[in-house]
């Protein structure tokens, strides 16, 4: 015998039609001849079939099919009943909680993309790549018109009211506020990001061929909450504190860098100087071959006439025109000869200043290989004393370590000399000044190492 509620094949008749409408099934229970829905509590005969067939999906069939706990049991009321079917109605009819919303706004430093508006809805990831010709690029999408990108690059999607982002094991990588999340071609775990982080997905690639470059996407991210409140900024930061080792190694790539610079920019200069003589003297040399050959042409248009006269003149006007000749043809010589001396005599000053400016390039060499000794002795000796002052150091802070010990065990013994004779002063006075004297001396060979470094030219060292 089964008693059951009033109303209650109506409600399981509406929990089956909304589980197959979410994509689920339930055996449906058999009504006997001779009961009408609706009547009150009735005795039933049971029907040959298996308990679960005349019970309602389980707690945790409702909780995964849209996250209500529902827990039906026999002796419900008309009011509880009534409730749960609205509720059940209201969520077939598709009212679900808004999504949340992810804002992706391009920074100047980013390939250019416009900027994108995602819908998260809750435990759904939306994925961040390439635009291929399945997935174009849209406004309310992650797909981007990148090189850099991979196809399946990373993934975004919200949870219990954070925000994550994992990378699916990219080629480039993504980066949370220039921290990577995870190695070359290595899927990385959820990472949570804030309102407000910089999100670089791949890096900027450069082709030798074209020496084109391809640039990654940077942008900021702005999360919404599904209830519209933008979530708090991230409070974390990526940046450790930088060695003294690997500031004073940058240090010295930075002076080499600067010294090679400026060698570099004298040479050229040298250069320019010599190509710019060199340009003068070629001209120079062009222009006298010029004035040679017009020479040269004007000699033999004069002896055509010279010939021609000849036939033509009498002996007395030729004898005076060979003589007009003659003096244009020496001066023309002498002209042609002084021209040609004086490209030499250039050509002759171009080559002892390109003597001389060897010579110098060499010096300058040899200065500078001199340079770069001095310059390593100098490391040398800055690594040396920076040992030196850490041992110092070291034997300062144990010194000091030692005092206070010391001071203890002054106290102590100041307190039991109130009880003890006056014999024992002598011996604490004696180890108080050997314990002064030691530290006196740890202190100035302190204020030594500190005048040293003083004097010289070298940056005082940062205490480690």
């Amino acid at each position: 015998m089964v008693v059951v509620s009033n109303g209650w094949l109506e409600h399981a008749a509406e929990v089956q039609s909304f589980l197959r409408a979410n994509g689920l099934t339930m055996s449906a229970p058999t009504v006997p001849s001779g009961v009408e829905p609706g009547s009150g509590s009735s005795t039933l005969e049971a029907p040959p079939v298996a308990a679960s067939s005349l019970v309602p999906p389980t707690l945790g069939e409702l909780e995964k099919v849209d996250g209500i706990p529902w827990a039906p049991h026999v002796g419900l009321t008309n009011a509880t009943d009534e409730n749960t079917r609205e509720s059940v109605a209201a969520r077939g009819n598709g009212l679900r909680s808004p999504p949340a919303k992810a804002i992706l706004k391009c920074r100047p430093n980013s390939h250019p993309f416009q900027n994108r508006t995602l819908l998260l809805e809750a435990n759904q990831e939306v994925k961040v790549g390439r635009s291929v010709p399945r997935h174009r690029v849209a406004e309310n999408n992650a797909i981007f018109d990148c090189k850099v990108l991979s196809r399946n690059h990373a993934v975004l999607w919200y949870s219990d009211g954070k925000f994550f982002i994992r990378d699916t094991g990219s080629s480039n990588g993504t980066f949370i506020n220039n921290q990577r999340l995870s190695p070359m071609s290595h899927r990385s775990d959820p990472f949570e990001v804030s309102s407000g982080d910089i999100v670089q997905f791949g890096v900027d690639v450069t082709e030798n061929s074209r020496k084109e470059t391809h640039g990654c996407i940077v942008a900021t991210l702005k999360l919404f909450l599904p209830d519209g409140r933008e979530t708090k900024a991230s409070q974390s930061t990526c940046v450790g504190e930088i060695p003294p080792e690997d500031l004073h190694r940058l240090n010295q790539y930075v002076q080499e860098m600067v010294q090679r610079e400026q060698m570099l920019e004298s040479k050229l200069v040298d250069l320019q100087k010599i190509l710019e003589l060199s340009k003068v003297n070629a001209e120079s040399s062009w222009q006298a071959m010029i004035d040679e050959d017009r020479l040269l042409n004007r000699i033999d248009i004069l002896e055509n006439k010279l010939q021609n006269y000849q036939k033509t003149a009498t002996e007395d006007k030729l004898r005076e025109e060979v003589l007009k000749l003659q003096e244009d043809k020496l001066l023309y010589q002498d002209s042609a000869k002084e021209a040609l001396r004086k490209v030499y005599q250039e050509r002759y000053d171009a080559i002892q200043k390109l003597a001389g400016t060897e010579r110098a390039l060499c010096s300058s060499e040899d200065e500078c290989s001199v340079f770069k000794e001095q310059a390593i002795k100098a490391q040398a000796e800055l690594r040396d004393t920076l040992l030196r002052y850490n041992s110092l150091q070291q034997k300062y802070d144990e010194q000091v370590e030692k005092n206070s010990q010391l001071e203890g065990q002054i106290a102590q013994i100041t307190t039991s000399a109130l009880i003890e004779p006056p014999e024992s002063n002598e011996e604490i006075d004696k180890s108080l000044k050997e314990n002064y004297a030691e530290g006196e001396h740890k202190v100035n060979a302190k204020e030594a190492l500190m005048n040293l470094f003083a004097k010289s030219d070298l940056k005082k060292p940062r205490r480690i």
